[in-house]
């Protein structure tokens, strides 16, 4: 669950981002049927043939609110029998500061593929992630 972090007497930036977030979805809801945010979250196929998936996603994500990924996860935790089913084989990161799949102000990547590696070899799940940020001059 993510907290409310709206307050009217002094707006934060994460606030805002939180406040366009929701005020974005609702619109492409109504213009849209629904249809922008409609997404199937029952990864049974998935699940049943093993798979391991990572999710991750920047909080300062300009192009995709990064609460339809947490949403997302939210969903397939429901569809899929809870958290304690779920985290066999599916993950979320959200990433502090980290714009759109990179870059931004937080950390700019993370080794996805070796975490999947080391979980799918090795059968050790991340609970973590390694980042690395890009200082630009």
């Amino acid at each position: 669950m993510i907290g409310d972090l709206h307050d009217i007497r002094d707006p934060s930036p994460a606030a805002r981002l939180q406040e366009t977030c929701r005020t974005e979805i609702a619109r492409a809801d109504e213009v849209d049927a629904d249809k922008i945010t409609r997404i199937d979250a029952n990864l049974s196929p998935f699940m049943q043939r093993d798979g391991k998936l990572i999710l991750y996603h920047g909080w300062s994500d300009p192009l995709v609110p990064p609460l339809h990924t947490v949403n997302y996860y939210n969903n397939a935790l429901t569809e899929m029998g809870g958290e304690a089913q779920t985290s066999r084989w599916l993950r979320l990161f959200m990433v502090p500061g980290m714009a759109h799949c990179r870059g931004g102000q937080g950390p700019n990547t993370f080794d996805a593929v070796s975490a999947i590696e080391r979980w799918v070899e090795h059968g050790e799940p991340p609970d973590s992630t390694s980042t690395a940020s890009r200082k630009s001059c």
